[in-house]
């Protein structure tokens, strides 16, 4: 059994997992059409990680490559109140700190920069350490670790490469404290005129863009080659379903002809 499992198995694994709560959650959408979207994404990732983290079960990322979660110090499985603590980070810290549009005040707001700086300089510190150290904050709060369960998995990995993503990283923290610093300066203002604040949920700028296919707000916006954007699941079922028709995909707003493998995912926009 390997105790210090590939960095990349880990990256990927996050990775999985993202894809297959998107997946759950668009299923959901279609179902519960009626419900607020942050709501049903909030059942949708409660689902996903009760039935599994909790339950002490892999995710479907984990069993992927062959990775459990275990208390690094006692070297055993976390206990049902971590795995506990594990989920309520993943899922609900999250929901009340970006997805709710009410009027905070400016200490609520503070909380949400310190929240997302300690977050990606947790992320930094996992590509730079030289051993396998924590790959997200609720991991790090509760000890855990990953244990690879693949004989042949190897905790050898590019060190050059993995500290590339890390400069990417201390790269976009650096981008993103100076966009936060001029807007701190901006909401100075508002706050002289108020005692409080309207903060919009995080990745905001996406709400402004509606899905022409479903409607709603664009989820993991996709860009065609003639410039349109689409929740990458309406694209890729209006694509697929006009292919099983013998029929040529074309864009649903400007009806230019696409290619299905020309679809650009915009995962970090």
């Amino acid at each position: 059994m390997n105790q210090n499992p590939n960095k990349f198995d880990i990256i990927r694994s996050v990775s999985k997992d993202k894809y297959y709560r998107l997946l759950q959650f668009n299923h959901l959408k279609s179902i519960l059409n009626k419900f607020n979207h942050d709501h049903v994404r909030l059942l949708s990732d409660g689902l996903y990680y009760v039935l599994t983290t909790l339950l002490n079960r892999q995710t479907l990322g984990q069993e992927c490559y062959n990775l459990i979660l275990f208390n690094y110090k006692t070297n055993k499985l976390q206990t049902f109140s971590i795995r506990l603590i594990i989920v309520v980070f993943k899922i609900l810290v999250p929901f009340f700190l970006f997805k709710q549009k009410i009027k905070y005040f400016l200490v609520i707001y503070i909380i949400r920069v310190l929240y997302i700086i300690i977050k990606r300089l947790n992320k930094i510190i996992f590509f730079f350490s030289s051993n396998q150290s924590f790959s997200s904050i609720e991991n790090r709060i509760t000890n855990t670790k990953f244990i690879s369960l693949d004989p042949l998995s190897s905790s050898s990995c590019s060190q050059n490469s993995i500290r590339l993503i890390g400069i990417v990283k201390i790269l976009d923290l650096t981008a993103n404290l100076l966009h936060l610093v001029k807007n701190f300066h901006s909401m100075k203002s508002d706050i002289a005129s108020s005692n409080s604040v309207v903060i919009e949920p995080e990745h905001s700028q996406l709400c402004k863009f509606k899905c022409s296919i479903c409607l709603d707000n664009v989820s993991v916006p996709t860009v065609t080659q003639c410039g349109h954007v689409f929740c990458w699941y309406c694209i890729q079922r209006h694509v697929l379903t006009l292919s099983k028709n013998s029929s040529q995909p074309s864009c649903p707003s400007c009806r230019l002809i696409i290619d299905h493998n020309k679809l650009i995912c915009l995962n970090n926009y």
